[in-house]
């Protein structure tokens, strides 16, 4: 089990929970999902775990679709060691990062963070769905 670090306090359980699902060595891919109330420090959690399991984090902040698309290839080029080019989209985007990452050599499963993932930029919408109004 990987250590809680010094400055973060109290959140035993919450850490244990963290670092139990990023260290599990089960095949494929798992999503995980962080939620809570704002401005209770999951992203400093986060932040920290991946430091400790040598994860891959970025934080996606209110700008345009281009820039968090700009943004998250910085973040994964960084973790990777190399540049992999800019991404058009999301999908082409996280494609990119599971491949990329599932390939990389190393003990431990890899560990993506996407704080704050980027909401679409236009709402779905149920028309989308054969119904209308805003979901």
């Amino acid at each position: 089990m990987i250590e809680k670090p010094a400055d973060v306090f109290g959140r035993t359980h919450e850490w244990d929970d963290l670092v139990r699902f990023a260290c599990d060595d089960s095949p494929g891919l798992r999503i995980g999902v962080v939620r809570g109330r704002r401005r209770h420090g999951k992203s400093f959690l986060l932040e920290h775990l991946c430091r400790a399991v040598d994860g891959t984090y970025t934080l996606a902040l209110r700008q345009s679709r281009t820039m968090a698309l700009n943004r998250f290839a910085d973040s994964l080029s960084s973790a990777l060691g190399y540049r992999i080019g800019r991404f058009d989209d999301w999908v082409h985007a996280l494609d990119t990062a599971v491949d990329s990452l599932t390939r990389s050599e190393g003990s431990a499963p890899p560990l993506l963070v996407l704080d704050e993932f980027p909401l679409p930029e236009r709402p779905l919408t149920r028309a989308a769905h054969g119904r209308s109004g805003a979901l």
